[in-house]
């Protein structure tokens, strides 16, 4: 791990272990007795090689690290997400027994094998740890010793890391493309089609290759191929899976084809149907896993030729705009000759303002 990943693991170590420690002063009653045995659930983040979660009726995860990556190995074997691990990482670095409960579980404790999480933990030393986790509040949690009946609390809320679903414990990124090294990108829907290639002008601008869209739109257009670099999956798709619900398979399936430098095999990537919960099924030429999108992408993964054309109040709103840039260019030149002036700020057109403000959503998703 170099020193910006141990910079950033600090800190979300810091951040997750707030909530993992109790915001209450430590009475009497919670206060670690000299009479517990020497019992420590801890584990040092550097020295956990692999670690196994089982949730109540769900098959047990294994993540392990290899080469400096983290991977789920089990049910499935796939990229694990970095958040995720470095949150459960940084709670089996700080979990604190600190108080005795009951000699024996009972059902408030939520330690019965119907209800418990079961964490297991190996190191590259050998050592092996394993516990349960049972009913969780603000202030402690209760953990159990696999093969032991004492019931024990830990300091602050802490079952909800080991809640994670498999799909949040799975590395989201589908596309993760530099906008820099993209030559060129092709959308092919079922009637039409548009291809657009990197300004020559711009550094990380797209515009047509073939103008033929009047009043054309090229931060529009930018922002989808911005879409189309960095796109992330909201859930997956596992076998058995219903090719034909999906519609990613169909002749007419709309795709994108995006090109890049240096002569590497151009990416596919395939819009599938809408889900019955507002999701789009999604797969690339690069992998057999099928994934679900939001589907507010989907005008930018499928737009129509209209979707970058600007509209009448577009354009004029344009106008203004470079209107008042050159306005604000006089009083700025005539400013300076006479060292006094009041040049106001020109003002961003508000439909340009909402597009930046639908890319930062959906690049943050």
């Amino acid at each position: 791990m170099g020193a910006l990943g141990r910079r950033v693991f600090m800190l979300v170590a810091l951040v997750n272990l707030s909530a993992c420690k109790s915001k209450e002063p430590v009475n009497a009653q919670d206060a670690v007795s000299e009479s517990l045995p020497a019992l420590s659930l801890q584990v040092a983040p550097t020295s956990v090689e692999r670690f196994e979660i089982t949730q109540p009726g769900a098959e047990p995860v294994m993540v392990s690290l290899s080469g400096g990556q983290w991977n789920i190995d089990a049910p499935l074997v796939y990229p694990a997400k970095m958040p995720s691990i470095e949150s459960i990482l940084a709670v089996l670095a700080e979990i604190e027994i600190v108080r005795r409960v009951a000699p024996q579980p009972e059902p408030k404790h939520r330690l019965a094998d119907d209800a418990r999480v079961v964490v297991k933990t190996w190191t590259k030393q050998g050592v092996e740890n394993a516990f349960a986790i049972g009913a969780s509040s603000r202030e402690e949690t209760f953990v159990q010793r696999l093969g032991e009946e004492q019931v024990y609390a830990v300091r602050g809320s802490c079952r909800r890391f080991f809640d994670l679903s498999l799909a949040q414990l799975r590395a989201p990124a589908i596309t993760n493309l530099d906008l820099a090294e993209i030559e060129a990108v092709r959308f092919v829907g079922p009637s039409e089609a548009l291809s657009l290639v990197a300004s020559s002008e711009q550094p990380r601008m797209f515009v047509e290759e073939s103008p033929s869209i009047s009043n054309f739109n090229r931060e529009r257009a930018s922002k989808s191929v911005a879409v189309v670099a960095r796109l992330f999956a909201k859930d997956f798709v596992d076998p058995p899976i219903d090719r034909l619900a999906t519609g990613l398979f169909e002749d007419s399936t709309p795709y994108i084809e995006v090109s890049t430098r240096g002569g590497a095999k151009p990416l596919k990537v395939y819009i599938g149907a809408r889900t019955t919960n507002g999701r789009l099924y999604l797969r690339t030429s690069d992998s057999e896993q099928i994934y679900l999108v939001s589907a507010h992408l989907g005008s930018s993964l499928m737009p129509r030729n209209e979707h970058f054309e600007r509209t009448d109040s577009e354009m004029r709103a344009l106008k203004r705009h470079t209107e008042t840039a050159d306005t604000g260019d006089e009083k700025s030149s005539h400013s300076a000759e006479h060292k006094h002036g009041n040049t106001r700020p020109t003002k961003v057109p508000p439909e340009l303002m909402a597009e930046l403000r639908d890319l930062a959503n959906e690049q943050r998703h």
